[in-house]
């Protein structure tokens, strides 16, 4: 959405991450080429889809700081 500036929603990531209590890892993605309704085209919501499945396939392939491996 061309009326909501980039730095908006980063402040407020900024903000979350200052403030969270956890340490989960808190994530932000911006795609200036989408609107509020996310990506439109043929093919670009595959892309979404699979960007999120690479994602949870790297983070299941590192090894967890909470047990040993």
């Amino acid at each position: 959405d061309p009326r909501v500036t980039y730095w908006e929603p980063t402040k407020w990531v900024a903000s979350l991450r200052h403030n969270k209590t956890d340490d989960n890892t808190l994530l932000l993605k911006i795609d200036m080429g989408s609107g509020h309704s996310g990506s439109s085209g043929r093919f670009k919501r595959l892309t979404d889809v699979a960007l999120e499945y690479a994602f949870l396939l790297f983070c299941f392939d590192q090894p967890s700081s909470q047990h040993d491996v």
